[in-house]
């Protein structure tokens, strides 16, 4: 298979100025509809802390063996549901930027094991998943073989963000080493100033295409805009708090001990 000519997503987004809802990010994106959503800041690292790998698997297993960008586009349109259009895509691209690893590959079986080892888990894999695809393995095989690692790799970042929502010092302690010197965004102002009414405005864009990224920034606009996300005492799921800093439950419909 070729997988030379997939490209990641990018996703633009504007950070409202001080007239808007500064406290939100704005998705300028449109989806199908044509419409733009609106992405609360916090609202990524709440699907990240409550994502389920089970979901993505799932996903993926029941989807028919279309080419690869068309096998792509569909398991983002199946996930953004459970886990918003921005995480859907921006995991996908995760997948997106192995693929692309993988095809400068001559033995793709070579190429996950070398993969597992660098993480150390490929006794783990090996134990529940049995033997690596290999270069006749079919879009979903492959696909299905990326599921521990992508899953090892977003654990970690919940780890860094569930002790950090804790309030935990060791993630204060950490948060210099972990954030780059710089992130890579594209970026640009663009302001509107009005001398004779004495007014102004600008809007911030940026565009990115790595979840990673995306969701340092978002920590460091969660940390500048002082929002809290706390976990919830019925559901145990991660949510934003509206008005208080010690609310306790979020508003997902409750009922026998299951959210709806």
């Amino acid at each position: 298979m070729n997988f030379s000519n997939i490209q990641a997503i990018e996703l633009s987004f504007y950070l409202g100025n001080h007239d808007e809802k500064d406290n939100k990010f704005y998705f300028i994106n449109q989806n199908e509809e044509g419409e733009f959503p609106v992405l609360d800041i916090g609202e990524l690292s709440v699907n990240i802390l409550n994502y389920d790998l089970h979901i993505w698997a799932n996903k993926i297993e029941n989807s028919k063996n279309q080419e690869p960008i068309e096998f792509i586009v569909n398991i983002i349109k199946s996930t953004k549901k459970e886990y918003g259009e921005p995480f859907s895509i921006l995991l996908n691209n995760l997948v997106i930027d192995l693929l692309k690893q993988l095809n400068s590959s001559e033995n793709y079986e070579n190429f996950f094991s070398d993969l597992y080892k660098d993480m150390e888990i490929d006794i783990l894999y090996q134990k529940h998943y049995g033997k690596y695809p290999n270069n006749e393995s079919t879009m979903k095989e492959i696909f299905f073989g990326f599921v521990p690692y992508i899953g090892t790799y977003i654990n970690l970042y919940k780890v860094f963000l569930e002790s950090f929502f804790n309030n935990e010092i060791s993630s204060i302690n950490i948060i210099n080493e972990i954030f780059p010197s710089s992130l890579s965004m594209g970026y640009k102002i663009l302001p509107k100033i009005d001398i004779k009414d004495n007014s102004y405005f600008f809007k911030e864009f940026f565009t990115v295409d790595s979840l990673i990224n995306l969701s340092m920034f978002e920590v460091l606009k969660i940390i500048e805009r002082k929002i809290h996300i706390n976990k919830c005492d019925n559901c145990g799921k991660y949510f934003i708090t509206k008005s208080k800093s010690n609310e306790k439950y979020c508003d997902n419909i409750y009922k026998n001990r299951k959210n709806l």
